[in-house]
């Protein structure tokens, strides 16, 4: 089952940060957000030039599977999906209080009625959109390479011709066997469908265009 319960434990699992680098990069939004984490903050740069298209443009509809804290989410609404028109999509399990801090930051930001939560597994979940629906998809939910396989099958009908996919931690190396990392399943995927793709960045986030 592709989870996000994953990212949800990343700090638990070696990623833990320490809160005066999550606090430092702060400046990055006009709001006072609660954040435990950056795994964001590295990104901006590239999303700035490679989403530099969709800001201020109407009816962008974004898609983020896994949305954590809302770190990347917040950042869109304030800098690229700017204009009263366009609206996100995310997808959470949402455990614990992981919830409560997502509502309190979308409510700080002003834009919660731009956004549409939806709360469960996001192999369940993404079978409820609809096809040919979103700009922009991000996926950063179970970093196991079966279950972003499984949410990359799923989130590419639901992309529009020219829209972006962003894969988060191509370069992930945690888990010890690669079958078991984002790579290897994002890898397959480009290999399949690279005649209708447009690779625009491939570090340590994987990011394409679909060309039709």
């Amino acid at each position: 089952m592709a989870l996000s319960l994953l990212l949800c434990l990343w700090p638990q699992i070696g990623g833990a940060q320490d809160q005066a680098s999550v606090d430092k990069n702060t400046s990055y939004y006009k709001k006072n957000y609660v954040f435990t984490a950056d795994y964001f903050y590295t990104h901006i740069e590239s999303w700035t030039k490679i989403l530099a298209g969709f800001k201020d443009k109407e009816d962008v509809a974004y898609l983020e599977v896994g949305v954590f804290e809302g770190r990347a989410l917040l950042w869109l609404l304030e800098n690229i999906l700017t204009h009263p028109t366009a609206r996100a999509t995310c997808i959470d399990l949402f455990p614990d209080d992981l919830e409560e801090r997502f509502r309190h930051n979308l409510d700080l930001s002003g834009y919660a009625s731009k956004v549409t939560m939806m709360k469960g597994a996001s192999d369940v979940e993404l079978r409820k959109l609809p096809l040919d629906a979103f700009d922009i998809i991000y996926i950063d939910a179970s970093h196991l390479g079966k279950d972003v396989f499984v949410d990359t099958a799923l989130s590419w009908g639901l992309l529009k011709k020219g829209g972006i996919l962003i894969f988060d931690d191509y370069g992930w190396t945690i888990e010890p066997l690669p079958e078991d990392r984002p790579k290897m399943a994002i890898d397959a995927f480009l290999a399949l469908f690279k005649k209708e793709i447009q690779v625009l960045e491939l570090d340590y986030q994987a990011i394409i265009t679909r060309q039709r």
